[in-house]
């Protein structure tokens, strides 16, 4: 079955992130390097950890959004199997080695196999309804738990 990602609303997506942990991140670390160019004490209620701390956790978000994107992207469905491109390898299983399917809200569908599990968002893609009705139509096929 062919993925027709959704990029322009993908795009948008990782922009408007983006922008936001840049924005949180940016104006804490301005206001610490501002104070330490002027040589005066950092404001009240702020320090060198916190606005690291709060860089650290922008980034992460940011980093586990890309990460969330590139899985979706990069998941393949045929009659046979389910894999996804992952960054240390590819994750394959197998429809008739899958233990159950779990449809969860916002869109999310997550394939159980032996060896670990698949989730990708039905919402990447334009045509999200139809890959979600062929996930259920391979469970059925297949005699695969849907919760």
């Amino acid at each position: 079955m062919e993925l027709k990602v959704n990029w322009p609303k993908l795009i948008a997506l990782i922009g408007v992130w983006g922008a936001s942990c840049g924005l949180i991140a940016g104006l804490t670390t301005l206001q610490a390097l501002d104070a330490l160019r002027r040589g005066v004490p950092l404001p009240k209620g702020s320090s060198w950890p916190l606005a690291i701390g709060i860089d650290m956790f922008c980034l992460g978000a940011f980093w586990w959004l890309a990460r969330k994107v590139f899985d979706d992207v990069n998941t393949k469905i045929t009659e046979d199997y389910i894999s996804q491109v992952r960054l240390f390898g590819t994750s394959k299983i197998f429809w008739l080695q899958a233990e159950k399917i779990s449809t969860e809200v916002w869109a999310n569908i997550t394939v159980y196999g032996p060896h670990g599990r698949i989730t990708f968002r039905t919402r990447t893609y334009v045509n999200g309804e139809e890959v979600e009705a062929k996930i259920l139509q391979l469970a059925a096929r297949h005699s695969i738990a849907v919760q």
